[in-house]
């Protein structure tokens, strides 16, 4: 952090390595002689008051800020707070701690000699208001962990098990560049465990249980990790929470002992949490297909907040990877229009095939459901993602054009600012949305019905079209003109 920097935000995506970065910036701080206080907002999502977390912490019921700048008030000071998207907007979860957490961040201004660093997935340093309110301050700064690179990252973690010259497809490149992947596989691999078949998440959460059940059954346990973890799961997933209390492991005896040692949890302060935010989702995903459930059932059986985002990603990457074609595209077509934004965190899915199908089936849903889902389409619109998944939205538009006429015309303005930007191969690989949005112009032209302002606004957006793409507009004016 640079001398002017106070707030310092940690962000990347599941399994990236931010806790690690967290741990590496204390042991840094620690290096140099800074008091340090750091701390899990997730573990305290109960606390009503934030004098609560400071009594957890250090047996005193003050603010974390307070006892850390009160006490060393002359000297550098880092305050670390871990697991933020555990209250952001998009978890939908603790709202009164979520206060308390910008509190602090906003109070420790009153130390000028302390930093605070945070740490939350891209996502929500993407969509949560309060945060980007932060980053904005000419005091914050923000670092995103990307994956590693597979040159320079992932096959020197590879050379020394003889595994540098493997062949690896894409998506196992895509799979092993997450920190938190390559971690299992190497762990994996250390212990003369091979993954059959394509590597995947699922393959390898499951091949590391299937190790420590071995390990447990060698120590005398009578029950496996898959029924004490699948316990835990079902707990937090009832509760919409990403803590249990440990009272839930009562049935497995020496459950509490057995799977912290072996990595998979944690346990403070009579609760329970899993090692990796991602190994709930993996757990729970295994339990939920067993039980031969659908994803809409789930969805509709309870308030959907957005807990279940991971959980639905999660459970629709298993059914990909291990049951037949048809359960998987049926469940994504049984979703529906009340469920159906849970499809849309299927679109930022590393598997093409998969943000394809997510998005063909979640935008045919919203716009044939029962009420008028113009307002999310809209923001949609706007927003980052928009061009990754354009070619079907544009699709679906175009063909519900008489209903959705101007979400159709916002859609196509925003493809034709978006045009300037499609180069070479980009553009190429756009062609399915330009080819739409020249029918679509072309609809829309014909339905104008005296509204000079629209037409204005088309003919300015056909010329830039013409400008860039004349052979498909006029293959598409000559195809109507035909009809």
């Amino acid at each position: 952090m640079s001398g002017a920097t106070n707030l310092l935000v940690v962000a990347g995506g599941a399994g990236s390595g931010k806790s690690v970065a967290l741990a590496r910036a204390i042991q840094v701080a620690r290096a140099h002689g800074w008091p340090t206080l750091a701390l899990r907002i997730d573990r305290f999502l109960a606390a009503s008051r934030i004098e609560d977390v400071g009594a957890a912490l250090l047996d005193r019921p003050e603010s974390p800020v307070g006892l850390l700048g009160n006490r060393h008030g002359l000297k550098e000071t880092l305050l670390v707070v871990d697991q933020v998207d555990a209250v952001s907007e998009a978890s939908g979860r603790s709202g009164r701690m979520r206060d308390q957490l910008f509190q602090m961040i906003a109070d420790s201004g009153f130390y000028p000699k302390m930093k605070v660093v945070i740490a939350c997935r891209s996502y929500d340093l993407e969509h949560d208001s309060r945060l980007k309110q932060f980053i904005s301050s000419p005091y914050a700064q923000t670092v995103t962990l990307k994956p590693l690179d597979w040159e320079a990252g992932v096959r020197p973690v590879l050379r020394p098990l003889g595994l540098a010259d493997r062949t690896f497809t894409d998506r196992e490149q895509r799979l092993l560049s997450v920190p938190i992947n390559l971690r299992v596989f190497v762990d994996l691999y250390r212990l003369g465990e091979v993954v059959e078949g394509e590597i995947s998440g699922s393959r390898l959460f499951d091949q590391l249980i299937e190790v420590r059940a071995r390990e447990f059954r060698d120590a005398g346990l009578q029950w496996t990790p898959q029924e004490a973890l699948g316990a835990i799961a079902q707990s937090m997933s009832d509760h919409q929470e990403l803590t249990a209390p440990v009272s839930v492991l009562s049935p497995y005896a020496g459950a509490r002992d057995a799977l912290s040692s072996a990595s998979l949890i944690t346990a403070a302060g009579g609760q329970i949490q899993f090692a990796h935010e991602s190994f709930f989702d993996h757990v729970f995903s295994v339990h939920f297909i067993a039980s031969g459930r659908t994803v809409r059932e789930l969805l509709l059986s309870d308030e959907q907040r957005l807990f279940r985002r991971t959980q639905v990603r999660q459970i629709f990457a298993r059914l990909r990877d291990e049951t037949s074609n048809r359960r998987y595209l049926a469940n994504l077509q049984e979703v529906g229009d009340r469920a159906t934004a849970w499809l849309l965190p299927l679109m930022d899915d590393e598997d093409p095939q998969v943000r394809r199908e997510a998005a063909h089936t979640s935008w045919d849903a919203i716009l044939d459901g029962p009420t008028d889902r113009s307002a999310l389409v809209l923001e949609h619109i706007q927003s980052r993602s928009f061009a990754d998944e354009s070619d079907w939205l544009m699709r679906s538009l175009e063909e519900r054009i008489d209903r959705y006429p101007d979400v159709a015309f916002a859609a196509a303005m925003r493809v034709v600012e978006l045009m300037d930007g499609w180069k070479g191969g980009e553009r190429q690989g756009h062609w399915m949305t330009l080819h739409h949005l020249g029918r679509m112009l072309v609809r829309l032209y014909r339905a104008v019905d005296g509204d000079s302002r629209r037409e204005a606004e088309l003919l300015d957006l056909f010329d830039i079209y013409l400008a860039r793409e004349p052979g498909d507009m006029r293959t598409q004016i000559s195809a109507y003109e035909r009809h």
